[in-house]
């Protein structure tokens, strides 16, 4: 994109509108037929003397966000998702976020794989402009295990953070994000506290029910209710 620099070069756009004469216009036509939402305003003694230029921000989409990864706009091991149209880049996992992630991935599948997809850090789509990679998720069976399309949030039976220095991003920004997009369920690990939110019956701001687990209590999805529980925290 060209930068608007000495009055002469702007951002291809849609709209011009010229209130000059004809002299004017044809002098100025070369610079202005690529600008955006430019007008040329006339005052007595000038033929054009002001341009002005409306500068909006734009949205990425989710199919711009994943057509930018494969462009190789980011590089192999950055962790990034899409929030609201904007790019959040998270830091990499410690290795006792890693191991802790692993751990409860194993337990999951061993006690629910059998009805579900586990999936480990992959894209989950939300709406056209969010785009997250939950550390588990929980998905609803697809025989070709969502290989022609990312699973939505309607695909997810639970999604489950695990936080220690994303704690307030995970709570802040994706929770309502997850709510709003329906999914049922969803827990937050807090490493440091060593507690588990569970999160349940989404509405537009948040969800309605909050529960504090600790360790060697048991917990089991939403969906699995009749299940046996699963102890999360050791």
């Amino acid at each position: 994109m060209r930068s608007c620099k000495n009055s002469r070069y702007y951002p291809v756009g849609e709209a011009l509108s010229i209130d000059a004469d004809k002299h004017a216009r044809s002098k100025m036509m070369p610079a202005l037929l690529s600008c955006k939402n430019v007008k040329v305003h006339r005052t007595a003694g000038f033929e054009y003397d002001a341009l002005t230029m409306t500068v909006e921000k734009r949205k990425l989409t989710v199919k711009d966000f994943l057509l930018m990864g494969e462009m190789g706009v980011f590089a192999p091991d950055e962790h990034v998702e899409l929030l609201d149209g904007e790019i959040y880049t998270v830091s990499p996992p410690s290795p006792e976020h890693a191991g802790l992630v692993k751990r409860l991935a194993k337990l999951l599948e061993q006690t629910y794989g059998d009805r579900c997809i586990v999936s480990v850090q992959d894209p989950l789509v939300l709406d056209d402009y969010r785009l997250t990679e939950p550390d588990i998720a929980l998905l609803k069976p697809d025989p070709l295990f969502y290989s022609e399309a990312h699973p939505t949030a309607q695909d997810a039976f639970l999604v489950v953070e695990v936080s220690r220095s994303s704690l307030n991003y995970d709570k802040t920004d994706k929770l309502p994000r997850y709510a709003q997009a329906g999914v049922p369920e969803v827990w937050i690990i807090d490493v440091k506290s060593n507690v588990l939110e569970v999160h349940r019956e989404p509405f537009q701001r948040g969800y309605r029910q909050r529960t504090f687990l600790y360790p060697n209590e048991t917990v089991q999805p939403l969906a699995f209710a009749e299940d046996k529980g699963i102890i999360v925290l050791n």
